[in-house]
């Protein structure tokens, strides 16, 4: 029978590294313990036609480091402790856009957010794709040494 080799530890962590920040607890589900409000909406975007549409991946972030991120149909929700917060809105070829809300114990508030584009060119790959494509490059080039050398 043949003997298996157990995975490299590198591709081990690019595995296990998402899981692991699935267990992470979101600070917004502990501030609705404690007594705050619900702000939710929409974040809309004109594209290059001056059409309205829906804006995917969005980050609607506060100053305290609470943040939600928008899903496919441009939906977000924020779950905030009670206070006065400055939310900001970004996302990829579009300017920000800033506002500032008032969240009291037990509240909701719809907040929708129509953003222009920025005109600035959008970056081929994120900050963090480097390094992770540097180390699924490693792993398979050290995949592919161990096969070379096994032969």
């Amino acid at each position: 029978m043949a003997k298996r080799n157990p995975l490299p530890p590198i591709l081990l962590l690019i595995l296990v590294a998402p899981l692991a920040a699935l267990a992470i607890p979101r600070a917004g589900a502990q501030a609705w313990a404690g007594g705050g409000g619900v702000v939710y909406g929409y974040i809309y975007g004109y594209d290059w036609r001056g059409r309205l549409r829906p804006i995917s991946w969005a980050r609607v972030e506060t100053a305290d480091g609470l943040y939600s991120t928008t899903s496919i149909d441009g939906f977000y929700e924020l779950v905030l402790p009670s206070g006065t917060f400055v939310i900001r809105v970004v996302a990829p070829g579009y300017a920000e856009q800033v506002v500032t809300v008032a969240v009291t114990s037990g509240s909701s508030s719809s907040l929708d957010f129509y953003l222009e584009q920025s005109h600035t060119p959008i970056p081929e790959y994120p900050a963090f794709a480097l390094p992770v494509l540097m180390a699924l490059a490693l792993a398979l080039a050290m995949a592919l040494t161990r096969r070379v050398r096994a032969r």
